[in-house]
């Protein structure tokens, strides 16, 4: 069972508080730069194409903790994910192009779709979006570093696992946001609901970093708890 979450678990998490930090930057954005409803939400869809490509790392070390069989099926895995992944998320990009790809210039020549530039479009969407977008990739690669590959989290989980580990996430998470975005747009989105939109996905991150730490440990101790010996003759 995964403790409690609580006040003092996230004092005590600095991956948690890390988290918090990265996701109150956007709210930054909304109160000092003027990012509006749809900077917001072309932010998170970038955010999926960062934790996909941390993910294929996740995948592919995960693999190479179970030796030869783990690293080919772990290279199987990472091929498909990047395959299945991508498109997913290039349909997730057409839809917010759908939204706000005029206004934001997300499509292309002929109103042509292509991920190139509906990234190429997001990157532009607000003043400073590349460089929150770039401090969340930075955090999301440090947290791959120091949590999966340096402290050993890498062993405790598979390919198979990690493979579909950002799916329910951003399934959740972002049907929640498309959600508030269609409530805001019917108010006119005021910044006070754009704020609360970015709040609230800001909570979301930390309780899920406190809930994978909190996992993270349950299995060091299932690895390093010493096996029973079998009962002599």
């Amino acid at each position: 069972m995964v403790k409690q979450l609580n006040l003092a678990a996230l004092t005590r998490s600095p991956t948690a508080i890390g988290a918090l930090l990265v996701n109150l930057l956007p709210v930054g954005g909304i109160l000092f730069f003027g990012w509006s409803l749809s900077a917001l939400v072309v932010l998170y869809w970038l955010e999926n194409l960062v934790i996909g490509l941390v993910n294929i790392g996740r995948i592919l070390a995960s693999g190479a903790a179970h030796g030869p069989v783990g690293i080919g099926g772990g290279l199987f895995l990472a091929a498909f994910f990047t395959l299945h992944y991508g498109a997913f998320c290039f349909g997730h990009g057409v839809f917010v192009a759908g939204l706000f790809g005029q206004d934001l210039g997300m499509l292309g020549p002929d109103n042509r779709i292509d991920l190139i530039t509906l990234a190429e479009g997001a990157l532009n969407a607000a003043p400073g979006l590349a460089g929150v977008l770039a401090a969340i990739a930075f955090w999301k690669l440090a947290l791959f570093v120091f949590t999966f590959l340096l402290n050993g989290a890498y062993r405790t989980t598979g390919p198979h696992l990690e493979m579909g580990r950002p799916y329910g996430r951003i399934m959740f998470l972002h049907i929640s946001i498309f959600a508030g975005a269609f409530a805001l747009a019917a108010f006119g989105s005021p910044i006070w609901g754009v704020v609360i939109l970015a709040l609230g996905k800001t909570a979301y991150d930390v309780v899920m970093e406190l809930r994978e730490q909190a996992k993270l440990q349950e299995a060091r101790k299932k690895l390093t708890q010493p096996k029973a010996s079998a009962p002599s003759r």
